[in-house]
């Protein structure tokens, strides 16, 4: 049982009690409501015999997929959550790895269960199998414990100081288990209020004052649609703006600052092997300590190494490790990969930083492949390999490009062994990868350079295209 208090469900029972809710397209309901339709999940699956297995879930912003996510849980399963972006090959590769006894689909205000064969044993004790990219092309399953997925939730609720006033705007999608977990969990576990969305900035600017929106979590993405929008007034309830994802730019952190005067403007660092933050700012910490990401969380352990492994002193940079309750229990089906992201009892983040003499994280890098666009992971080895199966196509290196707007946009170096044009390969991705994946750009080269071991040099790839880019713009 979670040093927290149970699973992740008995927080759920918790605050059926209590004050605050869900607000969906002007419709409020209680957290007890919400307690109710978990019930009714729990139940269908309880007579399809599926309770206590894995269970997939198309998870969408909405109330009905919170209460299926509720039921999983109530259920006694795992969940595995899946964005619905994914294609159906997609999806259906996660949910064979998975091994899941089911999966639950919603529609048209129904519940249908699909059942699996070959499913795993019961796991009481893990809360769900959150598919991320893995350098090396093939999603991870990060295992989540329930007594890691409260504890984020209780660590982070009190670093962001929720209350039960508070009223948070949910736009970012909660298929990604750590946004679920910072904008719905802490705000279960506190007793506050969710407004259930997705991001239409006209339809956000509405629902900020409409219901009295609080709290505004955002990916760097959203911000400057957002900002532009002429019906974004200066008066607004906004009394925190979190940015989180990816890094962002101070600039636009200022340009928020600005906009909401007498907002905290908060930055989050985390990633999915630790079921959410790692560290974040408070108050105007953002805005006077330019590109940092904050100091840890309660309970949350964090230093910089060596390649050696050995502590690195402030102010100098290396590796980010961690350790603490909210960190993964491990890889599924893949122990190698779990030995080699906790070797010797820290967490491998793969990113690169420093911390300052007052324990303040700066970002200074990155040691793994992943491109991060719009606030979604993206494995260059994974669209590598779907472009590589193109006839047309002798080689290929795909790497991130800085954008304004995205953080970073997928582009691909194509050495073509026949003519084809850039569309045909696009038109041939899409139909195997979420649009997410999807190169933006396309250019193409005569030859990809790799090193003695074959290894792609994705930095001198990445040079050459945004040489390209500056002789072409």
């Amino acid at each position: 049982m979670s040093a927290a208090g149970g699973t992740v469900d008995t927080a759920l029972r918790r605050a059926a009690a209590g004050p605050g809710g869900v607000i969906e397209g002007g419709r409020r309901r209680t957290w007890a409501e919400l307690d109710h339709a978990a019930d009714e999940v729990a139940t269908v699956l309880a007579a399809a015999g599926a309770g206590g297995g894995r269970v997939a879930l198309r998870v969408e912003n909405t109330f009905a997929h919170l209460g299926a996510m509720f039921g999983i849980w109530r259920a006694g399963g795992t969940l595995v959550p899946l964005s619905p972006r994914l294609t159906a090959s997609e999806a259906a590769s996660l949910t064979t790895r998975a091994r899941v006894a089911a999966e639950v689909v919603l529609a048209s205000g129904s519940v249908a269960i699909s059942s699996r064969p070959a499913a795993a044993s019961p796991d009481p004790g893990l809360a769900a199998i959150a598919f991320t990219s893995g350098t090396t092309g093939d999603p991870k399953g990060v295992e989540i414990t329930h007594d890691g997925m409260l504890f984020a939730a209780h660590t982070v609720a009190r670093t962001r100081r929720d209350a039960a006033e508070s009223v948070a705007a949910v736009v970012s999608p909660l298929c990604h288990l750590p946004i679920f977990v910072s904008h719905v969990l802490c705000r279960i576990v506190t007793g506050g209020t969710i407004v259930l969305g997705t991001f239409d900035v006209g339809e956000l600017v509405a629902v900020i004052e409409r219901h009295g929106v609080t709290d505004l979590p955002l990916v760097p993405a959203m911000v400057e649609p957002l900002l532009a929008h002429p019906g974004l007034g200066r008066g607004t309830t906004i009394a925190k703006v979190t940015v989180g994802s990816a890094l962002t730019p101070i600039e636009m952190k200022q340009a928020l600052a600005v906009r909401f005067p007498g907002a905290d403007i908060i930055e989050a660092y985390g990633q999915t092997e630790t079921t959410d933050g790692l560290t974040m700012t408070v108050g105007r910490d953002a805005l006077l300590r330019p590109g940092t990401v904050g100091r840890t969380h309660q309970g949350i352990e964090l230093a910089i190494v060596d390649a050696d492994g050995r502590t690195l002193l402030p102010e100098t940079r290396g590796e980010i490790v961690c350790r603490g309750p909210t960190v993964m229990r491990g890889y599924l089906d893949d122990p190698a990969a779990t030995r080699e992201a906790l070797r010797g009892g820290w967490l491998h983040t793969g990113d690169l930083g420093l911390l300052d003499g007052d324990g303040y994280l700066f970002i200074t890098g990155r040691l793994k492949e992943i491109i991060i666009s719009g606030g979604e992971n993206v494995s260059p080895a994974e669209v590598e390999a779907v472009l590589g199966d193109h006839p047309a196509v002798a080689d290929v290196a795909v790497v991130g490009l800085p954008d304004a707007r995205w953080g970073e946009r997928v582009a691909a170096a194509v050495v073509a062994r026949a003519p084809v044009e850039a569309e045909a390969l696009l038109t041939h991705a899409r139909a195997r990868l979420a649009r997410f994946k999807c190169p933006r750009t396309v250019v193409f080269v005569d030859t990809i350079p790799r090193t003695s071991a074959g290894k792609i040099r994705r930095n001198v790839v990445r040079e050459e295209l945004m040489r390209r880019a500056a002789v072409s713009g």
